[in-house]
């Protein structure tokens, strides 16, 4: 397989992740006191550990690792993304809200997940299901 820009890749990843946490029920990624962030740690572990075994084939076009900034510790590329798909799968009323509305239509879901392998979705929706549990998780711990 040809060797593919690191930046498609990872905003390829993203759109899919993005898609698949819609298709899994996700509509608000929070982002207050830094939930998302803590969330998407659950999501860059999982990744890195099932790239090595399960997901380790031509198959797979998803990034290796997401690195912490060394400074903040927080997973620049995934505000990043965040921010670049403001107008096209979230949308913030505010950019001081501390929270973001997964607006994807489900004709847009449908489209953006068809550019991805079937093996490359069910490893999307897994993940999605790991930022889901982890949301769900910190929820009922706040609550408790």
């Amino acid at each position: 397989m040809a060797a593919v820009p690191a930046e498609y890749v990872r905003n390829r990843f993203f759109r899919g992740f993005i898609v698949a946490l819609a298709r899994a029920g996700v509509e608000r990624i929070e982002a207050a006191n830094d939930i998302h962030q803590r969330l998407f740690a659950h999501v860059a572990r999982q990744l890195g550990e099932k790239l090595l075994v399960e997901w380790a084939s031509d198959e797979y076009v998803l990034p290796l690792y997401f690195p912490r900034n060394p400074i903040t510790g927080y997973f620049t590329d995934f505000d990043e993304a965040l921010i670049d798909l403001r107008h096209s799968l979230v949308s913030v009323a505010d950019p001081y809200q501390p929270s973001m509305r997964i607006t994807a239509s489900p004709e847009l879901i449908e489209a953006i997940g068809k550019q991805f392998s079937n093996a490359e979705n069910e490893a999307l929706n897994q993940l999605a299901a790991t930022y889901a549990a982890a949301r769900k998780a910190s929820a009922e711990a706040q609550y408790a």
